[in-house]
């Protein structure tokens, strides 16, 4: 059965908006204590109660009982790293490309903060290089023109051997890299089959289309086009093969409107 998710920017809210609804009244049609007990339990750990410090992370996915078609939920811990928003002033508004500095120092996609979790790199010597990780020569580090990275705030859940390597971010503060979630948390009856619900997990990448901060796929040469679309088709087959892929998805986002936090150029690719 092919699994359709439906990803969007309000998918927190709608999660903590529909379990709520569902959580409200027990198996049965009929609220009793026991299921308004375990709702507000579910809304105090994912505002961050005392209790639950650290919110909960979830990443799930929902069956619609009509059309049988499966959405993607997903919450991150109320408190710990947070996502880097650069684009400011009013929405309707945003800074053009063109407007922008060429290299900003604190953004992750740019030279000098490549991290070691690479996938894949267009080399400038325009050789595509698929490994997991820095390349051998430290010269070359910097030497590239597209990458791909595993997303440090993933939409799914990444199990154990997903990857041949362990993220190098720690477990408390980043458990979605290891598989760590509280879906049970939003799951009123397991045994309904109304109720179908599955852990989402999954790849999840993204594509660093320059190096250039202020960049764009509209303003780009058709060799540099090329070596973006060929870096997003090589990491599909390549994630299509594992028996966890049974579909990819591909999207863009820029600018503040769509949801994207970060300036620098990017698509992204997950599987489900």
């Amino acid at each position: 059965m092919d699994i359709v998710a439906r990803i969007g920017v309000a998918a927190a809210t709608a999660c903590f908006l529909r379990s709520n609804r569902r959580q409200a009244t027990s198996c049965e049609g009929t609220p009793t204590p026991d299921d308004f007990a375990r709702t507000s339990s579910f809304k105090r750990r994912l505002l961050g109660a005392p209790e639950f410090e650290a919110g909960v992370t979830i990443r799930t996915l929902r069956q619609d009982p009509l059309t049988h078609a499966w959405i993607l939920f997903l919450q991150n811990q109320r408190i710990g790293p947070k996502k880097p928003h650069q684009w400011t002033g009013e929405k309707s508004r945003a800074p053009r490309a063109h407007e922008m500095t060429p290299h900003s120092p604190q953004c992750p996609f740019c030279i000098g903060n490549e991290e070691a979790t690479e996938q894949l790199r267009v080399t400038l010597q325009d050789e595509f290089v698929e490994h997991e990780g820095w390349p051998e020569a430290k010269e070359e580090l910097h030497q590239w023109q597209v990458r791909v990275v595993r997303n440090k705030f993933p939409y799914l859940g990444t199990p154990d051997g997903l990857y041949a390597k362990e993220a190098p971010w720690p477990v408390h503060q980043w458990p979605i890299h290891y598989g760590s979630m509280m879906n049970d948390a939003v799951h009123p009856c397991p045994d309904d089959p109304l109720y179908g619900q599955l852990d989402g997990f999954g790849f999840s990448e993204v594509v660093v289309e320059s190096p250039k901060h202020n960049e764009h796929l509209a303003l780009s040469t058709d060799k540099h086009v090329y070596f973006v679309l060929k870096a997003l088709a090589m990491r599909g087959r390549s994630l299509r093969q594992h028996p966890m892929s049974k579909q990819l998805l591909f999207f863009r986002q820029y600018g503040s409107e769509t949801g994207s936090s970060l300036v620098h150029p990017h698509s992204q690719i997950c599987s489900l």
